[in-house]
């Protein structure tokens, strides 16, 4: 590991969380479950567009968004204090920030890595079945969403990308693979 990524590391924060789903037995109904799941789905978008998912509830936070932190919990918790009220339901988001020490740091980049890795592949894989949707689709409509949807994987890719670099995670070799194959699908 460099020493300017050593040095980071003491920037580098761990967002733990534990955000309520859908899935909860007092939720019988299927609009309330799909208003929860709408907002759970947000807050983790959120919450992840700070860093770099390392486990299912971990999240590391590059330095450039350290300052973003604060902001992105307090958007999850008032989402689901509105939820709260509107369904009439005690729903509360567990989120914890934590500071790294090195060896913490160095461990969990690895898992952060590895999970990233699987990502790509499975990107990659979703990405050229498009490509062969592409091929043999002759709507004109469906082909400019297939578009469209290749575009928010390209810009989605390129925000995590930029986060694992400026976390030490080197990844570039499948993503350069996956945007090449992107390239060659929207042009």
């Amino acid at each position: 590991m460099s020493s300017r990524i050593s040095n980071q590391s003491m920037y580098v924060k761990a967002i733990v969380y534990d955000l309520p789903s859908e899935n909860i037995r007092e939720i019988a109904n299927d609009e309330l479950r799909d208003r929860v799941r709408a907002v759970r789905v947000s807050c983790t978008y959120m919450l992840h567009s700070l860093g770099v998912q390392c486990t299912e509830s971990v999240i590391l936070v590059s330095p450039e968004k350290v300052d973003r932190i604060d902001e992105a919990i307090t958007y999850v918790k008032t989402r689901y204090e509105s939820l709260s009220r509107e369904i009439r339901l005690q729903l509360t988001p567990i989120i914890e920030v934590l500071d790294l020490t090195q060896s913490q740091f160095d461990r969990l980049v690895p898992i952060a890595r590895q999970r990233l890795l699987r990502a790509l592949d499975d990107a990659i894989d979703r990405v050229s079945e498009a490509i062969t949707r592409l091929r043999i689709e002759s709507d004109e409509r469906v082909v400019q969403r297939i578009i469209r949807n290749l575009r928010r994987v390209y810009r989605d890719w390129e925000r995590v990308y930029r986060l694992a670099q400026s976390l030490g995670i080197n990844i570039s070799r499948d993503y350069e693979y996956l945007v090449s194959l992107l390239e060659g699908a929207t042009q």
